[in-house]
């Protein structure tokens, strides 16, 4: 695997993860003063759905690459 599919890997990876917590706080709104703080500390919905768009431009452009 070179640098560039490394790279790619990289970035598809953890768009995952922020998906992941977008679906989550989706199905499990903040409630209680403990989940405010898991929200604070880890990013709502807003903050994951940037992160999200910023990793399509990465993928994109390093699929362009290869």
């Amino acid at each position: 695997m070179n640098t560039l599919e490394r790279a790619l890997r990289y970035a598809e990876e953890h768009r995952t993860i922020h998906t992941e917590w977008v679906q989550y706080w989706r199905e499990n709104p903040p409630k209680t003063h403990d989940d405010r703080v898991v929200r604070s500390a880890v990013g709502g919905i807003k903050h994951h759905q940037w992160a999200i768009t910023r990793y399509n431009t990465i993928i994109k452009a390093l699929k362009g690459a290869a």
